[in-house]
């Protein structure tokens, strides 16, 4: 008897689907990490896809440059839907079209494969959306080819400098057709016995590396000017801008800092993030965890809530709270595994909504 052993289920999954097709599956229906999910793409997708389309600064640095307009954008929706190798890029906290990527160029005898025809909206650039998806796409067709190839415009400075980035190395220069014209574009690729998948562990913010690391009491001044700005949503939110927050002093923060924990996110020198937590009890509370506005949806707030859970990764729970509107922020949390155990009503704008997540190595 012959004993089949499969590491995840994705694995299983996998060889499902080969042992039913004539070859490898280039649209499955089950790429996803912990924010984003790639869907195959639908007809009934385009309106949606267009939105995020539609802005003339994602193509500005590509070959077809005014593919924002809907005439264009049409042809290249057609071209995905007939390649029955594309997705659209989803937002699991808000379920939000943000984007499109696909396979192409699938060679059976070279043992290779093409990633590309990305486009991601503006507010999730800066490398943790674009890198995380490449991860999954490239995961899996690792599973089948030997080499995955990138074709990048010759002016996309900033797309090729995000697939170096990801070990990929530069081959040659060559023209693609698009809508009758011919393109030059650079080449890149990653070989299956090069690839390292920990190149994606780091944390970049465009060009810049992000650092997470405890705060000192000299942050503290800059750290609340952080917090009043990032909290003005919520104040307009519900209508009521004296929330503690807001009104926090500077005493009362040094206070915060004395008997808890802060980490701050740095970017370029400089706090782009923070939070906060105080251990009591065998639980680490945690609290106001903030990104500054123009550096959010690029997965700093997930990486400071993952940095302070791993420095009391010996406490038996970790509880925070958040408002009961706050509904991004609920379902932030709770892809990470916090689950809602009671609600406390403030005023009648606002009641509080606790979360827990029971520390799984306790």
């Amino acid at each position: 008897m012959v004993e089949l052993n499969f590491s995840s289920y994705l694995d299983f999954t996998i060889l499902l689907t080969i042992l039913n097709t004539s070859e490898y599956m280039w649209q499955p229906e089950f790429l996803e990490n912990e924010q984003f999910k790639l869907v195959p793409i639908k007809s009934t997708d385009f309106d949606k896809l267009f939105m995020a389309a539609s802005d003339p600064l994602i193509w500005e640095q590509h070959p077809a440059s005014d593919r924002y307009k809907i005439s264009v954008f049409q042809q290249y929706f057609e071209d995905a839907l007939n390649s029955k190798m594309a997705f659209i890029i989803v937002d699991k906290t808000d379920d939000s079209v943000i984007g499109s990527t696909r396979y192409y160029n699938y060679d059976v005898q070279s043992n290779s494969v093409a990633i590309g025809y990305t486009f991601i909206a503006r507010k999730y650039w800066g490398g943790f959306a674009n890198r995380s998806i490449k991860k999954l796409l490239l995961d899996y067709a690792f599973r089948s080819v030997n080499q995955v190839f990138f074709h990048i415009g010759v002016n996309n400075i900033r797309s090729q400098k995000a697939v170096e980035k990801i070990g990929a190395s530069r081959v040659r220069e060559l023209d693609f057709e698009s809508n009758g014209k011919l393109l030059p574009y650079v080449e890149y690729v990653i070989q299956k016995h090069t690839y390292k998948p920990q190149l994606f562990n780091k944390q970049y913010v465009g060009e810049e590396e992000l650092s997470v690391m405890p705060a000192n009491e000299s942050d503290l001044e800059f750290i609340l000017k952080l917090q009043k700005l990032v909290y003005l949503e919520e104040g307009a939110l519900y209508d009521d801008f004296s929330i503690q927050p807001l009104t926090q002093s500077k005493d009362s923060i040094l206070t915060e800092w004395e008997y808890g924990t802060f980490l701050k996110a740095i970017v370029n020198d400089t706090i782009v993030g923070s939070v906060r937590c105080e251990f009591k009890n065998d639980i680490c509370y945690i609290g106001k965890l903030i990104v500054s506005p123009e550096f959010q949806n690029r997965g700093i707030g997930g990486k400071l809530l993952d940095s302070i859970e791993q420095l009391y990764s010996d406490c038996s729970s970790y509880e925070l709270f958040t408002g009961f509107k706050s509904s991004k922020n609920i379902l932030f949390y709770q892809r990470k595994g916090y689950v809602i155990f009671k609600e406390k009503p403030i005023n009648e704008n606002l009641t509080l909504v606790f979360l827990r997540k029971i520390n799984p190595k306790k």
